[in-house]
């Protein structure tokens, strides 16, 4: 989520969105021309199914960057989740790709990151609780 400021013109967001949009549809792109097989393979490797690894190529790199917001506010360092609960990690951020609530998510992590009213749109609140939860614990 990009904010307009005086020291962020519009038109600089523009032309990195249109740079990010780019190189999406050139990675989604090359996923196309991999053979099926392959395809099938890396889907096995990453535990997705071969239609949300396509959607995830069309929204990656940054599909998951409000969950690493999220996971800052809530004390969670995504580096160390990453490390020592990998799978968690990778469904985080696949559920955050897919999540079609980015537009509140990012209002309310600008505006009100410390309201709880995010977990009750948040595909990943119950996962991210636990994770505080085994923190803390």
């Amino acid at each position: 989520m990009h904010t307009i400021s005086p020291s962020r013109p519009f038109w600089q967001i523009a032309v990195e969105a249109l740079g990010a949009w780019r190189r999406r549809d050139a990675d989604l792109a090359d996923l196309r021309r991999c053979d099926p097989v392959e395809v099938n393979h890396i889907a096995d490797d990453l535990g997705l199914s071969r239609a949300t690894l396509f959607t995830l190529a069309a929204k990656w790199p940054d599909s998951a960057d409000l969950l690493l917001q999220r996971m800052q506010v809530l004390g969670l360092d995504p580096k160390v989740v990453g490390a020592e609960q990998t799978a968690d990690m990778r469904d985080l951020q696949r559920c955050c790709s897919c999540c079609d609530n980015k537009a509140e998510c990012g209002h309310d992590l600008d505006n009100h990151p410390q309201d709880s009213r995010w977990r009750n749109y948040c595909p990943n609140s119950h996962t991210l609780a636990a994770l505080q939860e085994g923190k803390s614990g």
